[in-house]
């Protein structure tokens, strides 16, 4: 047990030693444009077959994405994030496939450096979502009912 605990105490150690590692960062900004982003698909299944204690068999996906401009010249910045995610899910008790992500978002920030510790910059905001949004009610145990709440760019927020 003692050769164990300290086996576990040296990977540790050798672990946080590893991270302390430095890496040395370019301070020179490149001119122009330049793009980043990510793109991620993630689909999930649960199936329950006999189980003792229940559930329900669902099948769930989301579609993201993150992607980043950025502009630099002459003093002058423009930074853009776009985010958007959608995501369903259907569960075998219901008729329906239902929203579990939906976001469009776009952040954008504009700044002018004048001396080099003072500049000015903006800010913008941009929310809103894909798709309908519904209410869900069940009118009885087979019967479930659904009401349109919101829509495509309703709502949206620009600040």
């Amino acid at each position: 047990m003692k050769k164990k605990g300290v086996l576990l105490m040296i990977c540790m150690l050798l672990a946080i030693g590893f991270q302390g590692q430095e890496k040395e960062v370019d301070s020179i900004k490149v001119e122009g444009w330049k793009k980043s982003g990510l793109t991620s698909l993630i689909v999930n299944q649960t199936a329950f077959s006999n189980w003792i204690s229940g559930g329900e068999n669902s099948i769930a996906a989301t579609l993201s994405v993150d992607y980043n401009i950025n502009y630099y010249k002459n003093g002058w910045s423009w930074d853009t994030k776009i985010i958007g995610s959608f995501g369903i899910n259907k569960n075998s008790d219901s008729k329906y496939f239902k929203k579990i992500d939906d976001r469009i978002e776009i952040n954008s920030l504009i700044g002018k450096k004048f001396i080099e510790k003072f500049s000015f910059s903006s800010f913008l905001n941009f929310k809103t979502q894909f798709a309908k949004g519904f209410k869900y009610t069940n009118a009885s145990e087979e019967i479930e009912i659904r009401e349109e709440t919101t829509r495509f760019l309703s709502p949206a927020y620009l600040q």
